[in-house]
C-alpha cells in the first residue's frame, strides 16, 4: 500500500483476518487515503481512539508513519492484551497518547 502512496490508518485486531492457509489479510479500507507521498499529506482526524497516533491528535498532518505506529500498538496489544495507553476515560486516554511514555510489563523482554 505504501509503495502506491496509500495509507491504511485503521490497523487494529478487528481489521485483520486470516485466510484458510493462515495468511493475514487486512479488511475495512474505509479510512484509507490515496495519494499520500509524505508524512503531512493527510489531515483527517480518524481512526480508533486507542490507536490514534500523536501526530493525528496534534492535527499537524500525517502520512505513512501512522501505519507504522499502529503496527507497534497492535504488537503491544498482542503481547499484553490491551493497547498501551488505554483508559476507559476518553480524555485520559488521549492525554496518555500525547504525554506518556510506553511502559512494558516485566514479562515482556
Amino acid at each position: 500500500m505504501h509503495e502506491n502512496d496509500i495509507i491504511f490508518r485503521d490497523l487494529k485486531p478487528e481489521n485483520i483476518v486470516l485466510d484458510q492457509t493462515g495468511h493475514a489479510m487486512l479488511t475495512d479500507f474505509g479510512l484509507s487515503k490515496e495519494g499520500v507521498m509524505d508524512n503531512y499529506g493527510a489531515k483527517s482526524f480518524c481512526g480508533s481512539m486507542a490507536y490514534l497516533a500523536p501526530e493525528m491528535l496534534k492535527r499537524i498532518g500525517h502520512g505513512r508513519a501512522v501505519d507504522w505506529y499502529h503496527l507497534g500498538i497492535l504488537l503491544y496489544e498482542m503481547m499484553v492484551g490491551k493497547p498501551p495507553y488505554f483508559s476507559p476515560n476518553r480524555e485520559e486516554m488521549l492525554s496518555n497518547i500525547e504525554n506518556n511514555r510506553i511502559l512494558f510489563p516485566d514479562y515482556v523482554s
